[in-house]
């Protein structure tokens, strides 16, 4: 997700900044600055932008998708139970995430809630 933030618009409007109080970057060959932890990038977006547009937790073991059907925006996602990551950040098309590979996220059971930043 840092990646794509990178690269989701020509304005750098989302560019991540080199240093962010609380937020461990590094430098990627293409001289971008990329965020480590999700954690630490969720709360640079809560800080430097707003609070998630919608917040789902499971009810009946299931997260409620409609309130994001058609609507674009960020997505994160956060997990329990890793010992090396506590969730993920992708995009949302409206109907799929742009960059989960063969995870999913909203059927895994680590998965505890979903933020969503509309965008």
């Amino acid at each position: 997700m840092r990646r794509a933030f990178n690269y989701a618009n020509a304005g750098k409007l989302f560019d991540i900044p080199k240093s962010y109080p609380g937020m461990l970057t590094f430098t990627g060959g293409d001289k971008l600055f990329y965020a480590i932890r999700v954690a630490e990038f969720n709360t640079f977006l809560r800080q430097k932008y707003y609070a998630p547009t919608v917040s789902l937790t499971r009810k009946n073991g299931e997260f409620d998708l409609a309130k994001i059907k058609n609507i674009t925006g960020i997505i994160r996602f956060e997990v329990s139970g890793w010992s090396d990551a506590t969730g993920h950040f992708t995009f949302w098309d409206g109907s799929s995430c742009v960059y989960c590979g063969d995870h999913n996220y909203f059927a895994m059971k680590q998965t505890t809630s979903i933020s969503f930043w509309k965008c």
